[in-house]
């Protein structure tokens, strides 16, 4: 068993060389609006053979491009060996990453010229690097099976560690034949022992040089004799790909992401103040329009309109009074008008007067009283409001001194805060109590007044009654002057109700307001407070948003807004490309332009009946900017931009130019090319719009034309157009 051991020793340093190896980034670079990545499968670029390059593609902040068309092509610099342009698949569920085969005949510097056709524009870029250089992905990797186009870990260590095995039971095995002892004692030798932790120590280091210490991309004898060589094209024969200058009619378009709004958006807020009892909407859940969506507590507003049905009750009884007063001195004026039989029925009837006034006095006394002991229960709620404000400004203080030391929350001082209001509204109405109960003080005191008033007036007429008929008529005009007041006071007192009852009906509709309704039909798109909470009138609770329809917006850039219009073309596409495209018109146009960012909004509308766009989803506009009946136009792909010097300056703005061929005596299709500037016009997703420069009828190269010069030969392949 020792044995054993010892011999399985190295085969745990072979095991060491199977540790993932973290791989490092690929080259990186910028091309216009773009930022491009290479890395590829095998992580190490071979020597010679195959491999296949990921390219992946980001915008300025990082995220992922999709929906771009990728054309490359990898060759030497300088040298023309029949690379052919591949244009680049997207990984599916890798968004912004594209893959593209190539193929490498020699070891060397190569140099991946990349067309890059997307949702922010074109641009061109060129990214080099060499056979044996690591491109794997930035992820720490081990194994990697077949089918990602990794290779295998080298088979070499279990085939040494088979040979050790097989070793050790032929030497037991002949042992045995020949009538010799295996003892531990024996195997132990430190002879033994050496020799074999030698033999593992050679393994080990062999190993180790073929996978660490041998150039990386180097080819061994089997992949340098089936490796592939593509030889270049022979001279005057670049194998192109050739399109024709054609003339007809073309829609021109400009592509920029949008963004869906929704049609209506609402901010669902309180009109009161109240704790938020239910709410048990979500984002994502559709409303209708008039549907309960939340409902708010009202025990605050429930004593405020008791007290108002109180005041309305004491009102309508105020009117009674007034009435009965009006009543009596009507009687009064009767009663001044009516003959008196005889003397002793006058003084009769001025002593029940006088009876009368005097219980009138007794109730208003009574009445005095009474609202004299509600005026010690307003003051000790006064006195209890009182205590309880300056409790909750202490407690205000407090709670500013936790917050400035981070012991508590915003929401937490906050809520104090709104206790603290709550208590000085507490002393606020308090007080108002205090004030309405001394009015009625001051009204009983009055009442009282006026009985006694009514007493004397009782006795007054007593004595006319016994004096003499004579001051008849200055009974008469005292009592109409008295039904008079009687009658104004019974207006006074329907006017007090009628104020009662607006009041009472204010505090009813804010107790109404508990529950909170949708305005529109739509989604809920944010949910901001949650039940349990205490919320202000104005404070959002939820946003809902209708979506169908749909709004459609996209900024547009001031050079390309005065080419559109209302009623133009719009073509609508997802960015993931889920879905079919489909076209609409322009609905609306901003009057207006950022100053900042020099953009106006160009919006569609859309019926979105099957909510296929949500709120906040980005979609790519196509807009249309007119068509021509008759227009020269060629593939956009045929275009080539360069910067080209003029005089002593070098120009910044790139210049387009096309490869012109021109065919040649000999072969049939043989051409020489030449390359001309051209000027552009519009352009759609596919073609360019020539505005000088070409023909129509003319030959133009379409594929191949990077490594072209003046003059040269080209041969036509593919079909033609």
């Amino acid at each position: 068993m020792r044995t054993q051991n010892r011999n399985g020793f190295p085969l745990v340093w072979l095991l060491l060389l199977y540790l993932p190896i973290p791989a490092q980034a690929g080259p990186q670079m910028s091309a216009g609006p773009y930022r491009i990545e290479l890395s590829s499968q095998p992580g190490t670029i071979p020597a010679t053979g195959r491999a296949k390059l990921m390219f992946t593609v980001t915008d300025a902040s990082g995220k992922p491009v999709e929906g771009v068309t990728l054309r490359s092509l990898t060759k030497m610099p300088g040298m023309n060996m029949g690379e052919r342009e591949e244009t680049a698949t997207p990984l599916p569920a890798q968004p912004g990453v594209y893959t593209a085969p190539a193929s490498f005949a020699m070891e060397g510097g190569y140099e991946d010229t990349l067309q890059i056709d997307g949702p922010l524009g074109r641009a061109v870029a060129k990214i080099a690097f060499a056979t044996g250089q690591n491109l794997a992905p930035p992820v720490v990797t081990g194994a990697v099976s077949a089918s990602s186009g990794s290779t295998a870990p080298s088979a070499l260590p279990w085939i040494g560690a088979l040979a050790i095995g097989a070793l050790v039971i032929f030497v037991v095995v002949r042992m045995r034949k020949t009538g010799q002892t295996l003892t531990l004692r024996g195997v132990a030798w430190r002879s033994v022992l050496g020799g074999l932790l030698l033999v593992g120590l050679i393994l080990w280091g062999a190993v180790y040089a073929v996978r660490h210490l041998r150039r990386p991309g180097a080819l061994t004898p089997v992949e340098a004799q089936g490796m592939e060589m593509n030889l270049p094209a022979p001279l005057g024969t670049a194998p192109v790909e050739l399109a024709t200058v054609e003339s007809g009619p073309m829609a021109g378009s400009v592509r920029y992401t949008g963004q869906a709004v929704g049609y209506v958006e609402q901010e669902v807020t309180p009109r009161v103040t109240g704790v938020l009892l239910w709410m048990p909407f979500y984002t994502g859940d559709r409303v209708k329009r008039g549907q309960l969506l939340a409902r708010l507590d009202t025990s605050q507003s429930a004593p405020l309109a008791a007290a108002q049905q109180g005041q309305v009750a004491v009102a309508r009884e105020g009117v009674s009074v007034a009435r009965k007063d009006y009543q009596q001195a009507m009687s009064m004026v009767s009663e001044a008008h009516a003959e008196v039989g005889s003397k002793q029925g006058a003084i009769e009837a001025a002593r029940a007067d006088v009876t009368a006034a005097e219980q009138e006095r007794a109730n208003a006394q009574a009445n005095q009283e009474a609202v004299q002991s509600m005026l010690g229960d307003a003051n000790a709620q006064l006195q209890a409001a009182q205590a309880d404000q300056q409790y909750w400004r202490n407690e205000i203080e407090r709670e500013t001194s936790l917050f400035k030391a981070g012991a508590v929350t915003q929401e937490e001082l906050q809520r104090e805060r709104a206790q603290a209001q709550n208590a000085d509204a507490k002393v606020s109405q308090a007080q108002a109590r205090i004030t309405q109960v001394q009015a009625q003080i001051r009204a009983a005191q009055s009442g009282t007044q006026k009985s006694e008033a009514m007493i004397a007036a009782a006795r007054a007429k007593l004595q006319q009654a016994q004096s003499d008929l004579a001051a008849h008529d200055a009974h008469v005009r005292s009592a109409g002057a008295a039904a008079d007041a009687a009658k104004q006071k019974i207006a006074q007192a329907q006017a007090g109700v009628q104020q009662a009852q607006a009041m009472l009906t204010g505090a009813t509709a804010t107790r109404g307001y508990s529950e909170i309704r949708s305005q529109t039909d739509g989604v809920v798109t944010q949910r901001i407070i949650s039940p349990g909470v205490l919320v202000s009138p104005g404070q959002t609770i939820l946003k809902i948003a209708q979506i169908t329809p749909i709004r459609l917006q996209a900024n547009v850039p001031e050079a390309d807004l005065h080419k559109l219009h209302p009623g133009s073309r719009v073509r609508i596409a997802s960015p993931n490309g889920s879905g079919a495209p489909f076209t609409t018109r322009v609905t609306s146009i901003a009057p207006s332009i950022d100053p900042n960012a020099r953009t106006g909004i160009v919006e569609a509308m859309l019926p979105n009946r099957d909510s296929r766009f949500l709120p906040g989803q980005y979609v790519t506009m196509d807009l249309s900017t007119g068509s021509d009946t008759n227009t020269l136009h060629i593939p956009t792909r045929a275009l080539r931009y360069h910067t080209i010097p003029t005089g002593e300056v070098l120009s910044t703005q790139a210049t387009p130019t096309v490869w012109v061929a021109e065919p040649v005596s000999g072969p049939e299709g043989r051409y020489t090319v030449r390359e001309v500037t051209v000027r552009t016009g519009r352009s759609d997703a596919d073609n360019t719009e020539i505005l000088s420069g070409l023909k129509a009828g003319q030959k133009i190269v379409l594929v191949g034309q990077d490594a072209l010069k003046n003059d040269d030969t080209v041969q036509q392949i593919g079909g033609k157009r």
